[in-house]
């Protein structure tokens, strides 16, 4: 029985690490996306999905510019973050 835990707890550990390397591929930004392709993906946009969109990257950078090691999100930006991203479609 110690041997079957044993290998579950190994097959459980490849399997998050596997999952972590993905997210981690997916949250880099991509270096392939020009200025141009950014703007013509924004020309369909309402403008209120712009200022939204502008408002969320806004208070992203605030939070990132805090100048600790690990950003600390308050509830106030967990709640702001999560209404400003609803308003965008992608």
């Amino acid at each position: 029985m110690k041997v079957i835990l044993q290998a579950f707890k190994k097959k459980f550990q490849v399997c998050t690490q596997f999952i972590q390397n993905k997210f981690i591929a997916f949250t880099i930004p991509s270096n392939q996306l020009s200025l141009a392709t950014g703007t013509f993906s924004d020309l369909p946009k309402s403008k209120s999905q712009l200022l939204a969109q502008n408002a969320l990257l806004r208070q992203q950078l605030i939070i990132l510019n805090r100048q600790t090691p690990k950003p600390k999100f308050t509830t106030f930006d967990r709640f702001f973050l999560v209404v400003l991203a609803s308003k965008i479609r992608s």
